[in-house]
């Protein structure tokens, strides 16, 4: 008695793995920029809110097939954005002076 073949399966490229393929992106932020203190991912009192606003970021991707089921992708992404972290307001850190 012999072992029956396996049955052969259809090799079929799926989307991407033949050709060029080429990508852009744009992302439209929506939050001030921030200068986070340490890697605690919470609200932490040493965290700085900036004011200003944040710019366009983009990014671009371009992919290669190389191989048979193998691509070479290479991707870009920026993003930007300016603050300013100077007071708004007059603060006071020291209200009272101690007396000896």
């Amino acid at each position: 008695m012999s072992v029956p073949e396996l049955p052969k399966i259809p090799d079929v490229r799926m989307p991407g793995e033949r050709g060029i393929s080429l990508g852009m992106s744009l992302w439209f932020a929506n939050s001030k920029p921030g200068l986070e203190k340490g890697s605690f991912p919470y609200a932490y009192p040493g965290n700085i809110d900036m004011q200003g606003k944040p710019k366009v970021d983009q990014g671009f991707e371009v992919g290669v097939a190389v191989g048979l089921h193998n691509m070479l992708r290479l991707s870009y992404f920026q993003t930007r954005a300016s603050g300013n972290n100077g007071l708004t307001s007059a603060a006071n850190n020291f209200p009272a002076s101690a007396s000896a």
